[in-house]
């Protein structure tokens, strides 16, 4: 439906499979892909087996990743891997970037927003920035709430922002703008 309505703008439609947890089975994940991907779908965001991870079930956490990212490939589909930030300890975000990159996931994101105080932080992001190849996307999202927060992703180095509060930010930054050249004058 939302595919039909967008056929004309050029806004992509992107479905998340796993959430919120990422718990379901990766047979689960793959019913979620295909859907996802009949329905009009052209990126992925896939939750990683959370609990498998902090369990230290890695051969299952890749393979989980390793089919939902397959699945994409084939059909010319993104997918980004959700390692859920806040939910890990930093040796079990870099183990998690490990399996995505050796997945040959497009992206990595920070969080999905579900669990509370589970933000995109500075520290994260570099942490996962020394933990993938530069060709790996970064995707930081979740409690991105302002204009500053924003310019200081993008200033190390990530590739998107996910935010609820796009037209606040953008609005902020209009303003930025227009102080800086009134200051200028």
């Amino acid at each position: 439906m939302v595919n039909e309505k967008l056929k004309n703008e050029k806004i992509i439609v992107c479905s998340v499979v796993g959430f919120p947890l990422g718990a379901v089975t990766t047979q689960t994940k793959i019913y979620e892909t295909k859907e996802a991907i009949e329905a009009g779908a052209k990126e992925i965001d896939m939750v990683i087996a959370i609990g498998k991870l902090k369990c230290a079930m890695i051969d299952y956490v890749l393979h989980d990743i390793e089919s939902i990212v397959s699945l994409c490939n084939s059909n010319n589909v993104i997918c980004k891997v959700i390692i859920e930030t806040g939910a890990l300890t930093n040796e079990q975000i870099q183990i998690a970037c490990q399996l995505a990159v050796q997945a040959n996931a497009h992206f990595i994101k920070t969080c999905t927003g579900f669990f509370p105080n589970s933000l995109a932080t500075i520290e994260h992001v570099q942490l996962i920035k020394q933990s993938i190849p530069s060709h790996i996307h970064i995707k930081a999202s979740a409690g991105i709430k302002t204009y500053q927060q924003a310019l200081s992703f993008i200033q190390l180095g990530v590739d998107r922002i996910g935010t609820s509060s796009s037209v606040q930010i953008m609005q902020q930054q209009s303003q930025s703008q227009s102080q800086s050249q009134s200051q200028s004058q």
